[in-house]
């Protein structure tokens, strides 16, 4: 067991400091046997990879405060001064985001939280001497203080700030100075409206509809005459992009089939 803290580095020599390939796809393995109930956040099987890419704040609360819990004996069960000081280490954590997401917090939570979290520090040296420090590490020594003065942490988190954040930086510009502003704030308003509409479409604004083997997107012209010819006897019908459409409306979907 004592080889799964080692990696190879591109000299083929050993270098402590990481967790091996065996230990991370032991862990995939171990995920995928999880089973949470609906409403949970699911963990992807791919995780660690560059496919899977980085995880959302809602997932890493859900491997930490759900997956690692129940899987962690499994993965370090056997004897050795790594595997103890590994279940330090994860156990530590898993108590820091059990006392940060709780919805309520005692007097004794604060100390508690500093405890682990001291604990995590001090394991992680040891464990993974070769990691640097980031803002965030110093920022969760602060925790505690926050705790003694505000409480339970969800009613002043940052969830709403970073999911507009990851919203502007979906937006495509040009990156001109001058005219990011002004494409940013067509886009933010385009999306508001939609956002407005979006129990008349009917498909969620995060996907877009998927075309099957017989269907294409009408051009324009054709679009145009078919939306008029069809005004004649229908004029409450609306053109499917005249946004916003009030409640109960009517539109042309400029998606047509084709014959098998």
């Amino acid at each position: 067991m004592e080889d799964q803290f080692w990696s190879e580095n591109e000299d083929n020599n050993k270098v402590k400091g990481y967790l091996s390939e065996a230990l991370i796809e032991n862990i995939r393995k171990r995920i995928k046997e999880v089973i949470v109930p609906q409403g949970v956040s699911h963990i992807p099987s791919t995780i660690g990879t560059p496919k899977t890419g980085k995880l959302k704040a809602n997932k890493w609360a859900s491997l930490f405060g759900i997956y690692l819990p129940l899987i962690v004996l499994d993965l370090f069960w056997d004897v050795g001064p790594s595997n103890h000081l590994i279940l330090f280490n994860i156990g530590a954590l898993i108590q820091c985001t059990k006392i940060i997401g709780a919805s309520s917090v005692t007097k004794e939570d604060p100390n508690m939280f500093s405890q682990a979290y001291q604990t995590y520090q001090h394991s992680s040296n040891l464990l993974f001497p070769n990691i640097y420090i980031t803002p965030n590490h110093h920022y969760a020594m602060h925790i505690p203080e926050h705790l003694s003065r505000w409480g339970p942490l969800n009613g002043v988190c940052e969830y709403g700030g970073e999911r507009l954040i990851g919203l502007l930086q979906k937006f495509k510009t040009n990156s001109l100075n001058g005219a990011v502003e002004e494409t940013i704030m067509k886009k933010f308003g385009q999306f508001q409206r939609l956002q407005q509409v979006k129990p008349v479409l009917g498909v969620p604004l995060n996907e877009s509809p998927s075309l099957s083997l017989n269907q294409k997107i009408l051009d324009n012209v054709s679009y145009l005459q078919l939306l008029k010819h069809l005004q004649n006897s229908h004029p409450q019908l609306r053109h499917y992009a005249d946004l916003p459409h009030p409640s109960h409306s009517m539109f042309l979907q400029n998606l047509v089939c084709q014959p098998p």
